[in-house]
């Protein structure tokens, strides 16, 4: 197993199995003994003995080297709060993803990241909130995650401008208003008081009608 900074170290002991020697140990070897992130995998490796006399033997094994430690996240995601834009506030959330929430992860061989992000609106502008789980894959799968949220909130009062002031002759009993309004984050209601019709006017009965 590769240790926490990616390397493993073998010796001709980890592969020797009942090797003997007649004449007295002189030395023994194996090649290659130093394995990385790169040599992830099985390797052939060759031991070599010698004797007190210089006789040599050598013989074969293979040895699997592998990457078993998780990756590390060292900054967590970060949620993130934005005003409605009326739009999805696609971008402010696109840069949230592409960086992971803010998130830092490290892993001796390396790795990727990856997210479950759906978007957070239909993209008319609704408000709402995602919670997006990313995670820190290295190259043989080991994982490590964090996740925060994303969240469009609403907190902009809507525009409403009122008509102009409404004078009508004598003996008019009635009057009509719009309101104009508007609002970035969706539709608006408007009540009137008095109240006003299903067709957005109003009728005000005159004095003389009270």
């Amino acid at each position: 197993d590769l240790n926490s900074v990616g390397t493993v170290t073998i010796s001709p002991s980890d592969v020797n199995n009942g090797s003997t020697w007649d004449c007295g140990f002189g030395s023994w070897s194996v090649s290659p003994n130093t394995f990385s992130c790169s040599d992830v995998g099985q390797h052939t490796v060759t031991l070599t003995l010698t004797d007190a006399l210089g006789w040599t033997s050598t013989c074969q094994s293979t040895v699997t080297v592998r990457d078993v430690t998780n990756p590390v996240i060292n900054t967590a995601a970060t949620g993130q709060t934005v005003e409605c834009d009326g739009t999805g506030n696609t971008t402010a959330y696109n840069n949230w993803i592409s960086s992971h929430g803010g998130a830092s992860a490290s892993d001796a061989c390396g790795g990727t990241w990856s997210d479950n992000h759906r978007g957070v609106s239909d993209g008319c502008g609704a408000s709402g909130a995602e919670t997006v789980l990313f995670t820190y894959t290295d190259p043989s799968g080991n994982k490590a995650q964090t996740s925060a949220e994303f969240k469009i909130v609403d907190t902009t009062p809507p525009n409403v401008t009122c008509p102009s002031n409404i004078h009508r002759p004598e003996c008019v009993s009635t009057a009509s208003w719009t309101a104009t309004t508007s609002d970035v984050c969706g539709a608006v209601s408007v009540v009137s008081d008095p109240p006003r019709s299903e067709e957005h006017t109003s009728e005000l009965q005159s004095p003389d009608h009270l």
